[in-house]
């Protein structure tokens, strides 16, 4: 099942599934690991955003994971949920929903927890909680 879809400034077409990351470039779909590595024990994906390097911002429950097309790798970006307030046991699906200048805004848990992760200190700061 396909959660979103953003096609790139490459032209390439992103969708995130319960199985991780594809990626369409017009005639094949090729997935995960193929695609690069560093997608190791990450399944669930949601969320995609473009940032102004061209870059790709993926959500999942364990990480922000950012597709470089430099280095043709996907890295993860852990924010600890217990600076929000959550529990470490608690798991919170982090799902990029814009970007701007070095930002991107976030949203966390269930949706109820708003966050600016600034991709350059690699810091998170709370906007909004219930």
């Amino acid at each position: 099942m396909v959660n979103d879809i953003l096609t790139d400034k490459k032209g390439f077409t992103w969708f995130t599934t319960y199985d991780g990351i594809n990626r369409f470039d017009g005639t094949s779909c090729i997935s995960n690991s193929q695609i690069g590595p560093g997608m190791e024990g990450i399944s669930e994906t949601r969320g995609l955003v473009e940032d102004k390097n061209g870059d790709i911002w993926i959500g999942s429950n364990e990480a922000l994971i950012l597709y470089s097309y430099t280095t043709k790798r996907f890295e993860k970006h852990t924010i600890n949920p217990a600076n929000f307030g959550f529990t470490q046991n608690r798991i919170l699906r982090w799902v990029p929903l814009a970007t701007y200048d070095d930002n991107l805004l976030i949203s966390g848990g269930t949706g109820n927890l708003l966050i600016v992760y600034n991709t350059i200190t690699l810091s998170s700061t709370q906007l909004v909680t219930p």
